[in-house]
C-alpha cells in the first residue's frame, strides 16, 4: 500500500486536506485507492477507485464511488484508463468497461545484435566490427547520406573500417549479415 498525503499552504502553516491511499496487485497494477478528507480533526472517507486488469496490464474495468449515507453509490468524476501501468486516458465516469486489442506490425525484433559489437565508440580514425558472416556494411550520416560501404569478408570475425575521413557527429552502421539487418548508431570525435 501507497498512501499520499495532500496539504496546503495556508495562513503561515501546513494544512491537511486530504489523504489518497493506493493497493496493488504483484503485478505493480493499482487496485484501488481510497481517498479520505481531513475534516474536524478527524479522517473521514470520501471516495474509492477500484480496478481491474486483462493479462497485459490493461484496466478493462474501473469503477468510482463516493461514500455517501454508509454507503458506497456510483458517482462520475474523472478516472484514469491504464496500460502497462501508465495512464492512457482520462475519462469523465463513474464506471468504465474499455476493450484492448493488440497487433503486429510486421517489424520484428532481430536478435542477432546481440553478438555484434563496435568499437571504439565514440571513434576518431577506425571503428572495428565484430560480428560472423558480415555481407556489407554501410554507415550513414544524419541525412541518410551513405558515407561509406564495404563488402564484408564472411571468413573474418571483425572489419576495420576507416573513418577518419568523416566530420564529428552522429552516424548510422548498417551492417548485412546472412540473419537479417542490423543498425547501430556511432559517434565521430
Amino acid at each position: 500500500m501507497i498512501s499520499d498525503l495532500w496539504q496546503s499552504w495556508q495562513n503561515n502553516q501546513w494544512e491537511t486536506l486530504s489523504k489518497k491511499t493506493s493497493s496493488y496487485d504483484s503485478f505493480g497494477n493499482k487496485l484501488n485507492t481510497i481517498t479520505e478528507q481531513w475534516i474536524n480533526n478527524s479522517w473521514e472517507v470520501n471516495n474509492k477507485l477500484t480496478y481491474a486488469y486483462d493479462s497485459y496490464g490493461n484496466s478493462i474495468d474501473g469503477k468510482q464511488e463516493k461514500w455517501q449515507n454508509s454507503n458506497w453509490i456510483l458517482y462520475s468524476n474523472f478516472i484514469d484508463v491504464f496500460s502497462s501501468k501508465n495512464s492512457i486516458y482520462m475519462a469523465y465516469a463513474a464506471h468504465y468497461t474499455a476493450h484492448f486489442t493488440s497487433f503486429t506490425t510486421g517489424i520484428t525484433k532481430n536478435n542477432d545484435d546481440s553478438i555484434l559489437s563496435i568499437y571504439p565508440n565514440p571513434a576518431n580514425d577506425k571503428i572495428t566490427i565484430s560480428k560472423n558472416n558480415i555481407n556489407h556494411i554501410s554507415i550513414f550520416d544524419i541525412h541518410s547520406k551513405e558515407v561509406i560501404s564495404i563488402d564484408g569478408n564472411q571468413k573474418e570475425n571483425s572489419i576495420n573500417v576507416n573513418v577518419s575521413s568523416l566530420s564529428k557527429g552522429i552516424y548510422f552502421v548498417q551492417i548485412k549479415t546472412n540473419n537479417g539487418v542490423i543498425n547501430k548508431k556511432i559517434v565521430i570525435e
